[in-house]
């Protein structure tokens, strides 16, 4: 969806995208450019100066390396919009709106000067790097939440029910969020509980403790999934803590908070998320862990079983699949330079 807002690119999720892979090798760098290690540049900066030939010096060829990935993956993303926009043929998105915009206001004979060129590109990158792995990681930890806390996902469907009945013929929309707040605070506990780091750690609260203003009662165990925690009696503020605070607070929170809520109602209302079983039948625990990185992932654990509840929610999802077709991927669209790929 980000991809979309940001630059009407549309991705087709069930095939390769070239555009895609370049963002997700950005966007690993990044991740793990922001890793405390031991390189010795990171204390010293002056030894970036050094020849390339002096031994060490091997981090000077990965920066180049980054770099070029970097610039590649926000010029192809820009020269995409500029080309949909000559031929008349681009969707509104926030780049073509600041090209329109400021070609208008800002431009000598009909184009942008460098450096404006260059604020709307890094803009948008950072936009996009900032709203695309951190809702897959979001879903990421829902999907794990779910199959460790199966009440979980019985109760937020039985809400569900009682909205939409046990025969729906439709999706649950923002229209229906006020009434789903059982669903909307499921939302909220996946920010909470994912932003606890690392979950594999269990803490508990033997006594209570007061810690100047804040009162933790005995029996306080951060790593459950609650979210009945945030609804009455208990009204536990929201934590907003993950989208950073003041001048520095994501600037896509609002979008996310939505994004997460359909996405989290509608794959509950029509499915059903259950562990993985073995050859024997046996359901096999998820070994619980995280990735380090500015953005964590969850790592790796047995693949989850999603199926339709029932004939009736399954005939719901193919009524949409022919109803509301999906868009066709802009991949042909973007012919990257093969030897551009390679060499990344």
């Amino acid at each position: 969806m980000i991809i979309k807002i940001v630059y009407g690119y549309f991705v087709d999720p069930d095939a390769a995208d070239s555009l895609a892979e370049l963002i997700d090798k950005m966007m690993s760098n990044f991740s793990e450019a922001m890793v405390p290690s031991p390189r010795l540049v990171d204390m010293i900066p002056a030894l970036r100066h050094l020849p390339d030939w002096f031994p060490g010096t091997a981090y000077k060829e990965t920066a180049r390396r980054w770099n070029k990935i970097n610039h590649d993956t926000v010029n192809i993303q820009y020269s995409f919009v500029e080309r949909q926009m000559a031929n008349g043929t681009h969707r509104p998105s926030m780049v073509s709106d600041l090209i329109e915009r400021y070609t208008v206001t800002e431009s000598l004979n009909g184009k942008l000067d460098r450096d404006k060129e260059d604020a709307i590109k890094w803009t948008a990158g950072i936009l996009y790097g900032g709203g695309s792995d951190t809702t897959v990681a979001a879903l990421s930890s829902f999907r794990l939440a779910i199959v460790l806390f199966p009440e979980v996902q019985q109760r937020a469907q039985e809400e569900l029910d009682s909205l939409l009945g046990t025969c729906p013929e439709r999706l649950p929309c923002f229209e229906d969020q006020e009434r789903l707040p059982y669903t909307s605070a499921l939302v909220t506990e996946v920010l909470r509980w994912y932003g606890i780091v690392p979950i594999s750690t269990p803490l508990m609260a033997d006594q209570e403790i007061i810690y100047g203003s804040y009162r933790i009662p005995k029996g306080a165990y951060p790593f459950s999934f609650s979210p009945e925690r945030f609804l009455e009696p208990r009204n536990e503020p929201d934590p907003g803590e993950a989208f950073g605070w003041g001048r520095r607070v994501c600037p896509g929170r609002y979008m996310a908070d939505d994004n997460l809520f359909i996405t989290i109602a509608r794959i509950l209302a029509v499915f059903n998320i259950t562990k993985a079983v073995d050859e024997h039948g046996n359901p096999i625990e998820p070994r619980v862990g995280y990735t380090p990185g500015v953005v964590s992932h969850l790592t790796e654990f047995p693949s989850t079983v999603i199926t339709a509840r029932s004939k009736r929610h399954e005939g719901l999802v193919r009524s949409i699949e022919v109803d509301r077709p999906g868009e066709k991927s802009d991949v042909d669209l973007l012919k990257l330079d093969a030897e551009l790929m390679t060499s990344t």
